[in-house]
Parts: C-alpha cells; structure tokens; sequence
C-alpha cells in the first residue's frame, strides 16, 4: 500500500497512521501496537510523508488496515 499520511495519532494503547484522509474519512490505516512501538522511534516522522507500507490488509469496522509489528514494514516512498 502507498499513501500519504495525513495523521498519526498516538493514544495509550495503540499509535494509528492515517493514509490519505483523515478520520473519520481515513481510507487506510497503520496501526502500531505498544508492544512494537519502540521498535519504530517517533512515527510522527511519517507525517506529511509518502510511504510504502507492507504486510497483510485486514479489515477493521469495515476499514482495510496494516498492523505494523517491524520497522521494515514501512519507509517513505521515493
């Protein structure tokens, strides 16, 4: 998936990467679990950037997410 992300909302319990829309809007989100976060340094740093975001689309409340659980999954597109 490629997009750009427009929105990166960090709460306590997960960080959501919002691609191209904004919510409630959002087409598709990244969504990176506290678990893994560490492993990403600051995401706000995709903001405003294209990227390329890898892995298997599920399907949350009718929405097609990624759940990023590694940093390789994501980099910004050139």
């Amino acid at each position: 998936m490629t997009g750009k992300v427009v929105a990166v909302t960090e709460r306590p319990t997960i960080t959501i990467l919002e691609l191209d829309k904004a919510y409630p809007n959002a087409f598709f989100t990244a969504v990176v679990f506290p678990e893994n976060a560490g492993k990403f340094g600051d995401l706000k740093k995709f903001a405003e950037q294209n990227v390329e975001i890898s892995g298997t689309i599920i399907q949350y409340r009718n929405k097609p997410e990624i759940i990023l659980e590694s940093p390789d999954q994501i980099k910004v597109a050139k």
